[in-house]
């Protein structure tokens, strides 16, 4: 499989704050519901438009005209476990873990020398990024077991929805590949076109982007059975239930070749937010559905099994109370290890 960065880039140069249109379905359906007519609507979505372009091009002007040594964020390694990397009054926090993650991903994108100047200044935007636009919540990702088995049954190397925190392969598409590019991020899905290949597709929980992601995954797939290719979408998104219109496109797909139903007490999830967090596992908040979506040729070489679907359910087991016993097992041998150096020094 082959992108084309600097294009990807170039499409979407003014991703984090100039837009066409700042009003989406969602939030239209939402103001509506205030008995707010249409036009009152578009005009609002035009003023906030036009504020949010005005921020852009002075957010601009500030940058360019700031010494070089302004432009400079510090990062310090904290006894917690975290790095904390600062940029002059602004903080963010990273563990020590994903820092190194991020530190290889760099490299490996970059081809530029470890822990530089670029890198740090790299990381706080990333970082920063994914603070500000998605609050007190990110995306939970599947255990590292789930990626074995599709990687195993179906060849699936790829995730259409990830974030350098919690991606598994050093490529994948990113929402914001303006900040993500350097730490492997592609173009965000949606202008992602392969005609074959196998690969996992994770989103939001969002309803309406829920169903944009399905309608795009069936014109995808449309274009790769025309040209007698072999392309497979895993999907795994919550079971918003029967009559969920955002699942439609999954679920009456002509390409959907089987699917796996999950209950909420049988699964988990990796953290969304592990970079910053002590813990990576958590029980599912949800029901979940894991959709197969083939052409005629990926049916041929990757057919769908009922090991493998018995593997994958395994595979998804929550790793929560299992993660939070070795932490306790950990504590208390930390604690007898200082009372016994206690101890030790009073004899002395």
């Amino acid at each position: 499989m082959k992108m084309e960065r600097k294009d990807d880039l170039k499409e979407q140069d003014s991703l984090l704050f100039e837009v066409d249109s700042v009003m989406d379905e969602e939030l239209a359906d939402y103001i509506k519901g205030f008995n707010i007519d249409v036009p009152s609507i578009n005009k609002f979505s035009k003023k906030l438009e036009d504020i949010t372009n005005e921020h852009a091009k002075n957010f601009r002007k500030r940058v360019k005209s700031a010494p070089t040594s302004f432009r400079q964020a510090k990062a310090t390694k904290m006894e917690n476990g975290f790095w904390m990397i600062r940029y002059g009054k602004r903080s963010v926090k990273i563990s020590a873990a994903h820092f190194e993650k991020m530190n290889c991903m760099y490299e490996l994108n970059t081809n530029k020398k470890s822990k530089s100047n670029e890198f740090i200044n790299a990381l706080f935007g990333c970082i920063l990024r994914y603070e500000t636009f998605q609050g007190g919540g990110f995306q939970a990702a599947v255990h590292g077991e789930v990626f074995d088995v599709l990687l195993k049954y179906f060849g699936t190397d790829f995730e259409c929805f990830a974030s350098p925190f919690n991606a598994r392969y050093p490529s994948y598409c990113s929402a914001f590949p303006d900040t993500d590019h350097v730490f492997g991020g592609k173009s965000d899905f949606f202008h992602f076109k392969p005609l074959e290949g196998s690969f996992e597709a994770n989103p939001p929980f969002v309803p309406p982007l829920v169903e944009s992601m399905a309608f795009h995954i069936n014109g995808l797939l449309a274009a790769s059975e025309d040209k007698e290719k072999g392309l497979m979408f895993v999907v795994i998104i919550q079971n918003f239930g029967e009559k969920a219109r955002c699942l439609e496109g999954l679920r009456e797909s002509c390409y959907l070749t089987s699917k796996l139903e999950l209950t909420q007490k049988d699964h988990g999830f990796c953290e969304g937010k592990q970079q910053i967090r002590p813990t990576r596992f958590r029980i599912s908040s949800s029901d979940t559905i894991v959709f197969f979506l083939q052409t005629a040729p990926a049916k041929t070489r990757w057919p769908v099994t009922e090991k493998s679907l018995e593997d994958l359910k395994s595979a998804f087991a929550s790793k929560q109370r299992e993660e939070m016993k070795e932490k306790d097992v950990f504590s208390k041998r930390k604690t007898k290890s200082a009372e016994t150096e206690k101890n030790a020094k009073r004899k002395k």
